[in-house]
């Protein structure tokens, strides 16, 4: 056991100090001499062809060094998917705000008035807005011949406006229905939600003086910036560094490129810096939000209230351009059966173009529209057979052996103590029923995303670690997590460990922060990088000390032997042995893939993520009272218990489930990105409602701990699931309260109003 146990302790943020005393630099804080402000011109329409672009008014502007067009561009096409996106617009644009030039000049608002200046000719098309139109006869191509568009992810189902589809099936879903007592069918449907972080996207671009591109960029993931800008410059990848800034909040929408190659292109026109920073109309109306989706679900059970048979069908709106759509409708397939036995089944799930910016990742994606659609309905179910949702619940639960919708293994399941313990602390079996109050529970199965993580730990001169990683931290608290981690492998006080995150250059890979990945793949890379340095140490002071390597143990900073602990060596004197008498520096390193398990893929189609190295899973009880006059919901009390696996940091648990609940709750009961003909009408924080302090409820959270086999010390990620538990919550909730099932998000007063209409 270690001297030094940092696990399982509360722990302050190791980025908290500079961040608390505002030294921490983000995006928008970077200036450069003699930098160039860089603006774009946005289309006016959702769907037109491009004409002419006439930019000679807007050249002559003084202060005004260089414009991209769609001729002095490079002409390739990006996607982390499907490779269908442009550097600008081209032949025509597909949603409103859709860049299709960029001014750079002296002043940011000479930039911004050069922009009005460029005059363009358009020729509109028809365009199509909903994903059940766009699957219909006769509607308009949101890109034609997408079929011969280059493809990252090989076996994506791909047609008219389908970028990806996903199809899996399991048992025999006729024999299903056949053995089923009673058939329940619901359509649901989720709106676009905005990611709300606080700071705007922002970047800054330099060539240094030996021709190397330079971006700084507040991002969640590094590499992946470096690989599109790569690909869209033309560069070799060790001719480009990106930096990442500190983030002000990410939840996915900074996966992604978004205006980093317009100021690599304009810094190499140019000679000169260039920024970049989106007002919060640009980033509301041209960067990425979660998908709106519309669910089909059609499902049999035994009047025991056994689940036999289910069948779904979802409608994911990607947008114009994929972007990560086929990820996320293979996402919200995964999940729809949630953490229940379903022995037949049948899912199809779309992600469909349409003519509205690109929708991609966000906290939870697919697993929020899915979770919604999915816990109300079984809700539903449990009520029109008299059944206490716990108890229907419970029933159906999946356990160990069992397996998911792709035909996984399901191993450390812990959903039943999760639901068990959220039981608990609610007094659910107790619940008092008052008028216009209700009850309502939920529970959620999500998955983290693998994929490569790479960790570097070195041993300084005086005996202190230097954590060197790729993982950005964006505001959830992983650097702290990984320096605990290290810590307790190396039997020494976090204090004692620097953390460097972010920069290309001198990190070692890392696929990205998002899917809850970075704690189990990170925090694995950091174990095995601890181990890997601990061995050359163990060699190192063996020599030194006459023992044995494998007789050595590292306790308290002290290398020692474990059968006569008067042989010990301290770390600041090994380190300065290996400095100046052994070869130099000993560094450990780490690179984890977690293996993937094996999945039914005879009955799984087109499903770019048909596996995860660990599930996660949450349940959740809410106490709302509805105002029948004005339909207000008022959320009470709020009861979440969530299966960590093992919680290595209590503190930063507990700020990642409050956190994840506000924006369930937002997404609930009032954020909307609202579209009136593909043109966004609330593309700021007034319009565009999100949950204040004020909206907080009364919370208490439990955790569970069913460990899993292969996560750091057992851990798995505890960032997504608080999102997917509060909209069905509250949603089961309004019903036992009123008695009106709302099957569309957000639940406003007004729809609440509308439902109580129809009833009376």
């Amino acid at each position: 056991m270690a001297k030094n146990e940092t696990i399982g302790r509360p722990f302050a943020r190791v980025d908290g100090r500079r961040k608390a005393c505002g030294s921490a630099v983000y995006g928008p804080d970077i200036k450069m001499p003699g930098m160039l402000h860089a603006k774009f011109l946005a289309s006016p329409y959702p769907h037109a062809r491009i004409v002419h672009v006439d930019t000679e008014k807007a050249e002559k502007l003084s202060g005004v060094k260089a414009i991209l067009t769609p001729k002095n561009v490079p002409q390739v096409r990006w996607g982390f998917m499907v490779k269908d996106t442009p550097v600008l617009a081209g032949d025509k644009v597909r949603f409103m705000g859709e860049p299709l030039a960029v001014v750079a000049s002296t002043q940011r608002e000479i930039a911004e008035e050069a922009v009005e200046l460029i005059q363009v000719e358009y020729e509109e098309l028809r365009p199509v807005f909903d994903p059940e139109e766009a699957l219909g006869p006769g509607a308009p191509l949101i890109h034609k011949g997408a079929e011969a568009y280059a493809c990252a992810m090989p076996g994506l189902i791909r047609y008219g406006n389908v970028c990806g589809q996903t199809k899996m099936s399991g048992g025999d879903p006729e024999q299903g229905w056949r053995e089923s007592d009673l058939i329940f069918e619901d359509r649901f449907s989720t709106p676009v939600q905005h990611h709300g972080f606080i700071e705007p996207h922002a970047v800054a671009a330099r060539f240094d003086p030996n021709g190397r591109l330079e971006i700084r960029t507040s991002t969640q993931a590094i590499f992946a910036i470096r690989m599109a800008l790569g690909e869209i410059m033309g560069l070799p990848l060790n001719r480009i560094r990106v930096i990442g800034t500190e983030v002000g909040g990410g939840f996915g929408g900074k996966t992604d490129i978004t205006v980093e190659h317009y100021c690599a292109l304009l810094a190499r026109m140019t000679g000169k810096p260039v920024n970049m920073r989106l007002t919060r109309s640009e980033m509301m109306t041209y960067t990425s939000a979660r998908h709106g989706c519309v669910i089909h679900l059609k499902t049999g059970v035994k009047k025991d209230g056994q689940i036999v048979t289910r069948e779904a069908r979802l409608l994911f709106d990607t947008g114009g351009y994929a972007g990560h759509g086929p990820g996320v409708a293979a996402l919200g397939a995964n999940s729809i059966l949630g953490p229940y036995r379903t022995p037949h089944f049948k899912i199809d799930s779309l992600s469909v173009y349409t003519n509205k910016m690109n929708f991609s990742f966000m906290r939870g994606p697919g697993g929020v529209q899915a979770g919604f659609a999915c816990e109300s309905h079984m809700d539903r179910i449990a009520r029109e057979l008299n059944l206490d949702p716990l108890d229907f619940r419970m029933k159906n639960l999946i356990s160990d052996g069992d397996t998911s919708a792709t035909g996984q293994r399901m191993e450390a399941v812990g959903i039943q103590e999760a639901l068990t313990s959220v039981a608990k602390i609610s007094n659910w079996k107790q619940r008092k029923k008052k008028k216009n109050h209700g009850w309502g529970l939920c529970c959620c199965q999500y998955e983290l995303v693998g994929m490569t993580s790479s960790a570097l730990v070195k041993l300084n001169e005086d005996g202190s670690l230097h954590l060197v990683i790729g993982a950005i931290d964006h505001g959830q608290g992983s650097s702290t997590v990984l320096a605990q981690i290290l810590a307790q492998e190396m039997d020494m006080p976090a204090d004692q460990i620097a953390v460097t995150i972010g920069d290309t250059d001198a990190a070692p890979y890392d696929t990205g922060t998002f899917g809850d990945r970075v704690t189990f793949n990170m925090g694995n890379a950091v174990i095995e990088a601890a181990r890997d340095l601990k061995v050359q140490l163990f060699r190192g002071a063996s020599a030194m000390l006459e023992s044995p390597a494998e007789n050595l143990e590292l306790v308290g900073q002290m290398i020692r032997d474990r059968d006569n602990p008067e042989k010990a060596i301290s770390l600041p004197e090994l380190a300065m042995g290996f400095y100046f008498f052994q070869g130099g520096a000993p560094m450990g390193k780490g690179t984890v893939l977690a293996p993937l398990p094996a999945y039914a893929c005879e009955k799984v189609e087109g499903n770019p993520y048909p596996v995860t190295p660990a599930h996660t899973y949450a349940c959740q009880v809410v106490e709302i009272r509805v105002d029948k006059e004005t339909g207000v919901v008022l959320v009470e009390n709020i009861y979440s218990s969530h299966d960590a696996g093992r919680m290595l940091n209590p503190l930063g648990t507990e700020g990642q489930i409050q956190g994840g609940i506000m924006m369930g709750l937002g997404y609930a009961l009032w954020e909307e990105v609202v579209f009136d003909g593909g043109r966004v009408t609330n593309p700021n924080l007034i319009d565009y409602k999100m949950p204040l302090t004020i909206n907080q409820p009364k919370t208490r959270i439990a955790v569970t701990e069913t460990k899993t086999l292969n996560g750091p010390y057992g851990a798995r990620g505890v960032g997504n699931p608080p999102v997917l538990l509060p909209a069905a919550a509250i949603a089961n909730a309004i019903h036992d309260a009123v008695g009106v099932r709302i099957r569309e998000l957000p639940l406003t007063p007004e729809r609440v109003l509308f439902s109580l209409k129809k009833v009376r």
